[in-house]
């Protein structure tokens, strides 16, 4: 019965798989990338029935992988094979992220700030701190970071913006603002405010939402 039960469950992941390896096998640039090549090749080689959710996570990231421009990818790829010690804490980086993700819609955050990296957008300790804060936050609480006012309701909107970056303080993108508490009225507020790094992955999600692949 474990062994039908492992067949299966590698069937399911192979057909969860199969979008994301088209994406990977008919773009030649990804391929230049050893560490989303070092990804598929361990992915490709797994063998336990938990793996699925490890291989539904690569998809999900390939998936939603911002398209790369090719001269960007091969830059990215020349580096990281002029420096095996940088791409072997990328690639750590990477997959350890995608292992110890515990939501599936952090997987296109992940890409984002992947993308960010191949282009030069930030550099390798960056994209460390970032795929940190990204495990430990909620996705929700991240995006709340760049969406608008909702003209129909403000004040709820302010509210869950406030929560949310008391919540990112674990993270690293919010810390104690200066004046850490104010007093209004007869009341006292804790104030947030953001960081250096919670700055850079806004300009990263707000780049993003202006591509017209962003989604």
């Amino acid at each position: 019965m474990p062994g039908e039960i492992r067949s299966k469950a590698l069937e399911i992941a192979a057909d969860v798989m199969e979008p994301a390896l088209d994406i990977f096998i008919h773009n030649e640039f990804l391929k230049e990338i050893p560490v989303l090549g070092l990804t598929i090749k361990l992915a490709q080689a797994s063998r336990s029935v938990t793996d699925k959710i490890f291989l539904m996570k690569i998809a999900k990231f390939l998936e939603d992988l911002d398209a790369i421009p090719a001269a960007e990818a091969q830059a990215f790829a020349a580096e990281m094979e002029a420096d095996p010690a940088v791409a072997e804490r990328t690639g750590q980086a990477l997959l350890l992220s995608l292992d110890s993700m515990n939501d599936l819609q952090k997987a296109p955050l992940l890409a984002l700030v992947f993308s960010a990296y191949v282009r030069g957008k930030i550099g390798l300790e960056s994209f460390r701190r970032l795929t940190a804060a990204i495990g430990l936050a909620m996705v929700e609480d991240i995006w709340e970071l760049v969406k608008e006012d909702d003209p129909e309701d403000v004040k709820e909107s302010r509210e869950r913006r406030t929560l949310a970056l008391h919540a990112l303080r674990i993270t690293g993108l919010t810390a104690l603002s200066d004046t850490a508490f104010s007093l209004v009225g007869k009341s006292s507020y804790i104030t947030t405010a953001l960081t250096p790094l919670g700055e850079l992955i806004i300009d990263i999600l707000k780049e993003a939402r202006q591509t017209p692949a962003a989604r």
